[in-house]
This record gives structure tokens, C-alpha cells and sequence, in this order.
């Protein structure tokens, strides 16, 4: 069942990911975007929640317009995640 459950939550954030404003920066940091979210109980709960819910899909952003609020906290994580990496760091010090 954790694997299971693992693999579920996994396959939905990269679906979210693919779809994210942040996501060519995220892109080579993108396993370890994965796993820090997938292993952070807050996000590891809405994750489920997302997936438990018959219309979610990561295929189709239509399916997601009752979790607004949900997907908005997802993109806020990649939002801090991009805001807190090295990559933008050394650009904001001009580096």
C-alpha cells in the first residue's frame, strides 16, 4: 500500500510540475523537487487528497477546478522551491 500510494503521489506532482510557471527552472532540480514534497506530511496529505478524488488527473487541468485552493498551495511550493534555490540566489546576487 505505501508504495502504491508513493507511486500515486509521485505521478501527480510531476503531472503538476509539468504544468507550473517554475517548471524549466525546476527542471534539474526535479528528483529532489519530487521527493521533499512527496515527503513532507502536509503536502504528502493534500497529494492524497488530490489523488482520492475521482475527477483528479494530472492529464487534464479541467478535472482540477473544484481543488483550486489545493493546486494553488502546490505551485506556492514550487514558487518557494524555485525562490529558495541556489541557481536563483546566485542570479538575484548578480552571480
Amino acid at each position: 500500500m505505501k508504495d502504491k500510494q508513493s507511486a500515486d503521489r509521485q505521478r501527480l506532482l510531476e503531472g503538476l510540475l509539468a504544468r507550473s510557471r517554475y517548471q524549466s527552472a525546476l527542471q534539474p532540480m526535479h528528483d529532489q523537487v519530487l521527493r521533499v514534497a512527496c515527503e513532507n506530511h502536509q503536502i504528502a496529505a493534500l497529494l492524497d487528497r488530490l489523488a482520492a478524488d475521482s475527477e483528479s488527473s494530472p492529464k487534464s487541468a479541467s478535472r482540477f477546478k473544484r481543488r483550486r485552493k489545493d493546486l494553488a498551495l502546490i505551485e506556492d511550493v514550487f514558487e518557494w522551491v524555485f525562490f529558495a534555490s541556489d541557481g536563483f540566489v546566485e542570479r538575484a546576487k548578480g552571480g
